[in-house]
């Protein structure tokens, strides 16, 4: 009865605050939602100090969804936090959603178990692109202007030509490792080069051909539509495709990872400074990818490769990397900007290109809610998700699996970054965006960077947004009823895919109790995820602190009644 009656006190001298003019609505919005409760669906948003208490109406089988979210523009940026509640039913603060449980796959397309991709080295090989900023100077730049088709033949190789790149990308623009490439396809876009060191048995010619076939009718339309047209600084209008045992020999041996091949910047540096770069002397001059050679033996490190592996990767990959070899080239010779995209950003929209690779290959389109039964609808759409879309499912289930680990602007671009990104994204799109890739190409062609690029893009201030997409990630395809439809994700009912592959959705929530604080360190633009389960006859009051004190101005709460 003290607790009850505690609470009673405190009511008229809330309602005369509130009855000032200049009442605070948050503040109004916490005595509403005590005196008469938020309804099904209902979103309650607080910040700073008005988060520090809520008042949550009692009732039998009430629960909420309770959401800290950090409003930093900095993923390098942390917070403390603690939430403690009186009124309040439920056992210990442990995950409430089932673990992850091996569950069946998408047909006999779907890929064998395979070692993960190597997240490392790329973020290595971005961070040196950022170096390499530094060598771009002031003076003006020269426009992207394709070369004319006239001239075009003086700069494609014939099949059978042999050209000479480099293979090292892990010194910059020191010790360069040249070889003689076999040009072994040329098709309307692709030029694809061969490694004479590769491991045998590799791709055949007749395989090279059909990769170089698919380049053009799938990634280059897909990319080029969403991003923009890639530059031409060797004149040439293709882009080449390495098929290198260098990039088998960055996989270490006896290691459940592999780079699948990647895009460097440093190829779109002269060899000899100029008025608007300084020089990278092993720069191959030339817009290009470098790609994971077959090894079916496992003569490079003792990873074995099979042609088919490879060949599954292949498409997705080069769609991810063609990506950043586009955001790069148009920001050094169309923006003119002095820099490159932040690596969370940037991964975000190759990520995308992956997606909408899966989009042309299956038929399917952005915001149909795409469902189990409408993958399995086809061979069609199965052989698509299992190319290009489950490694994006692989990447944004890491995120779900641990939510307060990384966030959105994750300084490394971890998977758990990765994924929540794409997702966001997607989300971004279909909300903001209204589905139009005009979306992605502003936020390529553009010399702003990170939270500021997204910042002009979008009409809504991007924390917010993803503080909306955060609540979305547990309330979309969810039994609330009467929810906003920002609070959903119309693209993918991700709980019913999950469910599918996983055996539930992986989502950890957190149990609020009482008696116990519920902790999360979380990073900016990273989130918590709690669930409180209210007495039945007297007012839940939860209790947020950082480090002991008042939440700071940053630190933002949302609160949803779920039933």
């Amino acid at each position: 009865m003290r607790l009850r009656l505690g609470v009673l006190l405190l009511i008229p001298t809330v309602l005369a605050a509130c009855t000032d003019n200049s009442t605070n609505p948050a503040l109004a919005a916490r005595v509403y939602n005590m005196l008469g409760g938020l309804a099904p669906g209902q979103v309650l948003d607080l910040a700073g100090s008005e988060a520090q208490t809520v008042y949550l109406k009692g009732g039998q089988g009430r629960v909420y969804l309770y959401v800290p979210f950090f409003a930093s523009a900095k993923g390098s940026d942390s917070v403390h936090v603690s939430i403690s509640a009186t009124g309040v039913q439920g056992g210990s603060s442990t995950a409430l959603d089932l673990a992850p449980a091996p569950g069946p796959l998408f047909g006999a397309s779907s890929p064998a178990l395979r070692p993960r991709p190597d997240l490392s080295f790329h973020d290595r090989l971005r961070r040196s692109e950022r170096e390499l900023a530094r060598r771009l100077r002031t003076g003006a730049r020269p426009d992207l202007v394709p070369s004319p088709r006239s001239q075009v033949a003086r700069g494609v190789p014939s099949i059978g030509d042999t050209i000479i790149l480099n293979t090292n990308a892990e010194s910059g623009c020191t010790d360069p490792h040249w070889v003689s490439a076999r040009v072994a396809d040329v098709s309307t876009h692709a030029i694809i080069a061969v490694d004479p060191n590769n491991p045998e048995p590799g791709f055949t010619d007749a395989q090279l051909h059909d990769i170089a076939a698919a380049f053009d009718t799938l990634v280059w339309k897909v990319d080029t539509n969403a991003f923009g047209t890639p530059s031409d600084i060797d004149g040439n209008q293709h882009v080449i495709i390495f098929y290198t045992r260098a990039v088998n020999e960055l996989t270490p041996a006896d290691t459940n990872f592999y780079v699948g091949g990647f895009f460097y910047g440093r190829d779109l540096f002269p060899r000899v400074s100029n008025a608007s770069f300084e020089a990278c002397p092993t720069s191959n001059q030339g817009e290009m990818f470098y790609m994971l050679a077959p090894d079916p033996s496992g003569v490079i490190n003792g990873n074995r490769r099979s042609v088919g592996f490879v060949d599954s990767a292949t498409i997705a990959t080069t769609g991810h990397e063609f990506e950043h070899l586009i955001n790069a080239s148009r920001r050094l010779f169309v923006t003119k900007a002095n820099n490159f995209e932040e690596s969370w950003l940037d991964e975000g929209l190759a990520h995308i290109a992956e997606e909408l690779l899966f989009y042309e290959s299956s038929g399917l389109h952005p915001r149909q809610n795409i469902t189990v039964a409408m993958i399995r609808g086809s061979q069609r759409t199965v052989d698509a998700f299992n190319l290009f879309s489950s490694g994006n499912f692989g990447r944004y289930e890491s995120y779900l699996d641990a939510p307060s680990k990384e966030s959105l602007l994750g300084v490394d671009a971890e998977l758990e970054t990765r994924g929540a990104i794409w997702a966001f994204l997607r989300y971004a799109d279909d909300h903001e965006a209204g589905g139009s890739t005009d979306f992605f190409k502003q936020l390529v062609d553009t010399d702003l960077t990170g939270i500021a690029n997204l910042r002009h893009v979008l009409s809504t201030e991007p924390l917010d947004l993803m503080q909306k997409w955060t609540v979305s990630v547990y309330t979309d395809d969810s039994p609330v009823p009467q929810l906003d439809s920002l609070y959903t994700q119309p693209s993918w009912d991700f709980r019913d895919i999950y469910t599918y592959l996983e055996g539930s959705f992986p989502l950890k929530v957190k149990q609020i109790s009482e008696g116990a604080a519920t902790t999360f360190v979380l990073k900016g633009g990273g989130a918590g995820f709690a669930r409180i389960t209210s007495d039945p006859e007297a007012p839940a009051i939860v209790t947020l602190t950082s480090d002991g004190s008042a939440p700071p101005p940053g630190l933002r709460v949302s609160v949803v009644r779920l039933r």
